[in-house]
């Protein structure tokens, strides 16, 4: 065999074996987090047919399970701190939530935003344990106070458009995409997860549309994105080394519902413009 003969077959194997390493990086949600999005997912889609309060109320709930998990998800240094920090931003973007029907919609939730990124900093100044993996842990509290505020617009799209439908075409979406997740995920369908449950929402979606004899293209494209989102959430920090435990699982789960609230608000607004 020539050298240049051996060089080809040396980078053959060499890419081959990346692309054994590639599918063995892709890891399928946990049953847990798996029941924790479906169990969100059905909490928002009835808090919405319930009316603004009881949505809000499982919005609430899904953050404290947010706030509860997300530091141990993460792996944040002092997790019980960054705990106190998620739940005092909830605080303030529950009240937000719970007075939207009289002020229509969330007028004040860069407001109670604000006031969790100051708690946040705080925190990091009342540390006693020389503020190690300060940047981390900041950031950590700033992505987990994003997940909570984002989730907020499922009730502002209630609110301002009345349009359940289309939150309930998110939370299919989600609910679709963790599933085939969590069924076709692992070493040798993993690749195909993602096209799978693209497809799979967005008939879904479409067929909800037609279901609630409403404008099929509203839901579908709300099954899409959040069934995308949700699942780029899950693999960016679905495959971290402490996501298989529980808290952290609960987290993953109830935020990838949280993190999609934008989605319906977003496309019942670009479409009725």
């Amino acid at each position: 065999m020539s050298e240049s003969a051996a060089t080809r077959a040396a980078m053959m194997s060499a890419v081959r074996h990346s692309d054994q390493e590639d599918v063995e990086e892709r890891p399928s949600p946990g049953a847990l987090t798996v029941v924790s999005e479906l169990a969100a997912g059905a909490a928002v889609a009835l808090g919405t047919y319930g009316g603004a309060l009881p949505l809000a109320l499982a919005l609430i709930a899904c953050g404290v399970a947010v706030a509860w998990g997300w530091p141990i998800l993460l792996d944040l240094p002092r997790p019980p701190g960054s705990s106190a920090v998620l739940l005092a931003g909830l605080v303030g973007i529950g009240i937000v939530e719970l007075l939207a029907p009289r002020s229509h919609g969330l007028r004040w939730l860069t407001t109670a935003l604000a006031i969790g990124l100051m708690v946040a900093f705080l925190h990091e100044l009342l540390r006693s344990d020389g503020r190690r993996s300060l940047t981390l842990s900041i950031a950590g509290a700033v992505f987990g106070l994003a997940v909570l505020a984002v989730g907020a617009f499922h009730l502002s799209t209630l609110v301002e458009f009345d349009a359940k439908f289309v939150t309930y075409a998110a939370c299919l979406g989600a609910a679709v995409g963790v599933v085939v997740d969590f069924f076709l995920g692992g070493r040798t369908l993993g690749e195909w997860s993602l096209p799978i449950s693209l497809l799979l929402a967005v008939a879904a979606g479409a067929a909800l549309g037609v279901l609630s004899e409403t404008p099929w293209n509203a839901p579908m494209l709300s099954a899409l994105a959040a069934c995308g989102i949700a699942h780029a959430l899950r693999r960016v920090v679905g495959s971290l080394p402490r996501a298989s435990e529980a808290p952290a699982a609960v987290a993953l789960g109830a935020g990838s519902v949280l993190v999609v609230g934008i989605v319906p608000f977003a496309v019942v607004w670009a479409l009725t413009r």
